[in-house]
């Protein structure tokens, strides 16, 4: 039973997006609703009910669902959140679209880099302290990216803002 109301809070909260306040609010809701079944003495009957609820999984079945999700884990990180990255070097932005597609080069000159962490469920609880990544490039051809759930973001943007106030110089003969 615990395992199967776990796997389900996970896969609700890294798909369904709380910012800021709404987050807040979802907690809050919660709290408030465990005082007031607690307080009308519900939770007794629906730990009753739940008793009649019977979820039984040998331990082939734990070590089946947990591989499948594994694995798609593991692709998914692996191979496709591998197509869209972003290379930071000294003046400029390099954006890789997808494997062999090329990349686009941007100037940093007026960029800006705006890490997101309003979701206390996917950043702080289920990320460890991740964050999502915004970067808006300016210019002739302005351009807004979005990177999720990038980890340990305090540091890396902290790293990339240090680097971006170098300029690259080449010297001539």
């Amino acid at each position: 039973m615990l395992f199967a109301i776990v796997l389900l809070l996970v896969v609700v909260i890294t798909n369904v997006p709380l910012r800021g306040l709404w987050s807040a609010a979802v907690i809050g809701m919660i709290i408030i609703l465990a005082l007031a079944f607690a307080l009308f003495g519900w939770w007794e009957a629906i730990l009753s009910w739940m008793k009649l609820l019977d979820i039984r999984i040998t331990a082939g079945g734990y070590l089946f669902l947990s591989t499948i999700l594994f694995l798609v884990w593991l692709v998914v990180t692996l191979f496709f959140d591998r197509w869209i990255y972003m290379v930071f070097t000294p003046g400029q932005l390099k954006v890789r679209n997808e494997i062999g597609g090329g990349e686009r080069v941007y100037d940093a000159v007026g960029m800006t880099l705006e890490r997101q962490r309003g979701d206390l469920f996917r950043h702080w609880f289920l990320g460890l302290g991740s964050g999502d990544l915004v970067v808006k490039t300016t210019g002739a051809q302005s351009h807004h990216f979005d990177l999720p759930n990038v980890l340990f973001i305090g540091r890396k943007v902290q790293q990339i803002e240090d680097m971006l106030k170098k300029r690259t110089v080449v010297e001539s003969r």
